[in-house]
């Protein structure tokens, strides 16, 4: 595994631990300061891209539901991250039992 996403992981687990420890106080966080963003970055386009390439092509994405992929020749198109890409009934259902293969395998282990 990846040293970037074992980071993520235990980042999410810290931020989840926190959020239930405010839950059960009833509580919240407040910053410590304002923070104000500067209009400009939202028009410049080198942070455009560098947020495209973080947050769309490092990691896996949500593109759709097997729903939407009911049968054979069914297909879903996908454009907005700046990279065509086609998904079809054949590939979401061989990815799909990948993911299955792969979690029995990971249970298999953790049995062991």
């Amino acid at each position: 595994v990846a040293p970037c996403v074992i980071f993520f992981q235990l980042h999410e687990v810290l931020l989840i631990e926190r959020i239930l420890k405010l839950d059960r106080k009833r509580g919240r966080e407040e910053a410590e300061a304002e923070h104000r963003e500067p209009v400009a970055g939202y028009h410049d386009p080198a942070r455009h891209e560098t947020e495209m390439a973080v947050l769309f092509r490092r990691y896996p994405l949500v593109l759709g539901q097997a729903a939407e992929l009911p049968e054979p020749g069914s297909f879903l198109t996908h454009d907005l991250t700046g990279v065509p890409i086609l998904l079809l009934y054949e590939i979401s259902i061989l990815g799909a039992r990948m993911v299955e293969k792969k979690r029995a395998e990971r249970e298999a282990a953790e049995d062991i």
